[in-house]
Order: C-alpha cells, then structure tokens, then sequence
C-alpha cells in the first residue's frame, strides 16, 4: 500500500480543505442533526486544535428538492458537535469565499455555501473532469 500523508504530517498553520458528506433530513427549512455531524466532527476538532486554518465544503439536496438548502444551519450543528465557532459564508468560490478563507486565522473553521449551488458542480463528470473546473482550479493551493 502507497504511504500518504495524515494530518500529523501536516505543517502548523496549513490551509486545510476538506470535503465532508454532510447530506442530511431537513424539517420546516432546517438540517436535522445526525450521525454524519459526529463522525466528521473529530477530524475537523482535531484538525483545528492542530493550529490549522479548516475550510469545509460539502453540498445538500439538490435544485428543484425540499431538500435544497444552504449550509448555514449545518454551521451551527457542526459548531455544537466539534465545540468550537464554526464561520460560514454564502459563497463558494467567488470573492467572498476567497476574502473569508484568506481571513481565517490558525485554528480556525470555514464552511462554504452549498456547492450544490455551484454551476460547475451539477453536471455528471469524471473525477478527472471536476479535478479541472474553475471550482476547484480557485480553491486549490
């Protein structure tokens, strides 16, 4: 098996990007916590509490469902489950998200808005197809 990098191998104060399922029911507008909240809170806790600069990204329901929403509420669930403040912003990769993640300081947390509402991110794709859109060519380092 190839060795790979852990989060242990990372330098202090890295820009961390991490894609999480976050998928969840929604009642009345809001995300119901879940178990996906705790399992993908200790990787966030941890790599926070390591001094890195955490950017999340991760999509719910799609266009046209019920269960098409903005993460905003995710944020808040996400921040009670790792107990730390959890920033969100309404943007994916334009100038906002940009201005936010330069902003944040070691140990801090982002999450983006729903990547669902993210043109590039609809289309069927390869993962070699969605490695080259202006999505992730903005947010790469």
């Amino acid at each position: 098996m190839p060795a790979f990098d852990t989060i242990d191998d990372l330098p202090t104060d890295s820009r961390v990007l991490v894609r999480l399922d976050l998928n969840s029911p929604i009642e009345d507008g809001d995300p119901q916590d879940n178990r996906r909240f705790e399992r993908h809170a200790e990787t966030v806790r941890e790599l926070a509490d390591a001094g890195h600069r955490v950017v999340l990204m991760a999509h719910q329901g799609r266009p046209g469902r019920d269960d098409f929403t903005s993460l905003a509420g995710h944020a808040e669930i996400l921040a009670d489950r790792v107990g730390r403040d959890v920033g969100f912003v309404a943007d994916t990769y334009g100038d906002e998200a940009l201005a936010a993640i330069d902003a944040l300081a070691a140990g801090e947390i982002l999450i983006l808005e729903n990547t669902r509402m993210c043109e590039d991110e609809l289309p069927e794709a390869s993962p070699e197809e969605k490695a080259e859109t202006e999505f992730v060519r903005t947010l790469a380092p």
